[in-house]
């Protein structure tokens, strides 16, 4: 029997809810399932307010098949959250995580599946994938998987504090604030991990005991660009001493390209230093563009994954030689999609919150020569959405939105795909093509729901394990639209002059 150690009297339970004596009485379990968030999950009785009936246990660390002896934590809506004490019967699956700070729901949060054997973290993956395919009714062709190197992670956010006698950084534990440290991380980089090892050494001197904050740390093509946005304000001698340190700890090896500052309440980024040209080279096979992000800009996790996601956008775009479609690219982000469709010889307008992102597109778009075909704009999809009638002009709409989905813009998407034998105007085009990139499969999917409702057909969805050893999985779905050929009829549909809209 394999014995745990038990929860650090700092952390909280994973799921919010009503937090239990920590004398409550064990629970004996079988674990039945493996959940969205990682955890395992077995039903046991279970005497809550008087009352005795079965519920669904939630135990991280735990595989499917595994016998285990949890003590409960909190009661919530979904059932009961609960430790791992001791394990029983073990899985043929288990295997030995490669990180010291990963824990049976008490350690580091970052990963979810280091206790898996590469076997069954596959299969559980792929499951849980396809599984929410079915329960959403959708039967799409599944393309093979995307499988990414585990130390592949070239971007990470680290929480700081500055104690009397140390410098701490690294990951947030699962449901708590306590920092757990990287060195023994398996996800990062060699380069990241070699600036996250530094941290300390050149940061620790320019804070003082009780400051707080987070780091933001992308490698890009020339190095590390740093983006610190400390909880309290840093006087400006000290911001002195830090870049000066940074650069010269860095010097020797991955490299520094910028360093900057969100202070306190601040929109805007204070650059501190920036002795190389802060650049990200896409792969060579997705068209080689350049990029050109900002401080603490939004990138995918890692370069393998970001090829792979273009590589599906680009076949499910099938921009043959010669075409020059219209593309709406809807939280286009700094343009990691943008530029290649544009190098295929696309148009676009693309859309997105952050201004700072947009100006990024643009000049990449200008340096590569796609100037006059690319306009961008700063937008809030979620509170004024492209509408319907704008996106009318697109062959192809391409939405990659953040984990909670957009239901907004995709309520205005719907509206086009919505075909009237009433019409109050002719279409003059066939209904776009629409490709979804997203991290969250679950909302992925009610939104595409509510395409196929407003005539698009899922013709092919693909999983690319972008998040290595967590929950979490990256997708790429193609619809088109059933009905109606060119010169279609959409009620609703509406333009400045009221006339039929010229092709």
């Amino acid at each position: 029997m394999r014995r745990f150690r038990g929860q650090s009297r700092r952390s909280r339970p994973a799921q919010q809810g009503i937090r239990l004596p920590r004398n409550a009485p064990d629970i004996e379990l079988e674990i039945e399932r493996i959940g969205g968030r990682g955890d395992g999950i077995g039903t046991a009785g279970y005497k809550l307010n008087y009352e005795t009936a079965d519920w669904p246990v939630f135990v991280p660390g735990t595989l499917v098949g595994e016998q285990v002896r949890a003590r409960p934590t909190a009661a919530t809506a979904q059932g009961i959250t609960a430790e791992i004490i001791e394990l029983i019967r073990t899985s043929p699956d288990r295997a030995e995580p490669v990180c010291s700070v990963f824990g049976a729901g008490q350690g580091c949060g970052g990963c979810a599946f280091q206790h898996m054997s590469e076997t069954a973290y596959r299969q559980t993956k792929t499951e849980a994938f396809t599984g929410l395919l079915e329960k959403a009714g959708l039967t799409p062709k599944i393309l093979p998987p995307v499988w990414t190197e585990m130390a592949g992670r070239r971007r990470a956010k680290l929480a700081y504090r500055r104690t009397t006698d140390q410098f701490i950084t690294g990951f947030a534990g699962r449901g708590s604030h306590f920092i757990y440290p990287l060195e023994s991380c398996g996800i990062l980089s060699p380069a990241l991990k070699e600036v996250t090892d530094a941290l300390a050494d050149w940061a620790a001197p320019c804070f003082t005991a009780g400051e707080t904050g987070t780091i933001q740390i992308n490698m890009l093509s020339g190095g590390a660009d740093l983006l610190i946005r400390p909880d309290q304000d840093i006087p400006a001698e000290r911001l002195t001493v830090l870049s000066e340190r940074a650069a010269a700890c860095l010097r020797g090896g991955p490299g520094l390209v910028r360093l900057a500052l969100l202070p306190p309440g601040s929109a805007e980024p204070v650059l501190l230093l920036a002795p190389a040209e802060a650049t990200l080279y896409l792969d060579k096979a997705v068209g080689g563009q350049t990029l050109v992000p900002p401080p603490g800009a939004f990138l995918q996790a890692s370069t393998e994954a970001e090829t792979a996601l273009i590589t599906a956008v680009l076949a499910a775009a099938d921009i043959t030689d010669g075409a020059r479609p219209h593309i709406i690219d809807l939280y286009c982000g700094v343009g990691t999609f943008s530029l290649p469709l544009l190098g295929c010889g696309a148009s676009l307008n693309g859309y997105e919150e952050d201004k700072a992102a947009v100006d990024a597109l643009v000049a990449a778009a200008r340096a590569a020569g796609f100037g006059n075909r690319t306009e961008a704009v700063m937008r809030d999809l979620n509170a004024a959405p492209v509408r319907a009638d704008e996106l009318a002009d697109a062959d192809i709409v391409l939405i990659d939105p953040p984990r909670q989905g957009a239901a907004a813009q995709i309520a205005e998407l719907a509206k086009l795909g919505q075909m009237s034998v009433a019409p109050t105007i002719v279409m003059p085009k066939v209904i776009p093509k629409v490709i979804m990139v997203s991290c969250n499969p679950f909302t992925a999917l009610r939104d595409i729901n509510l395409l196929v409702q407003a005539g698009w057909h899922l013709d092919q969805v693909q999983m690319i394990d972008q998040f290595v050893r967590t929950a979490h999985t990256e997708m790429v779905a193609c619809l088109h639209h059933t009905g109606g050929p060119e010169g279609a009829y959409w009620a609703g549909a509406q333009t400045k002059t009221g006339q039929q809209r010229q092709r």
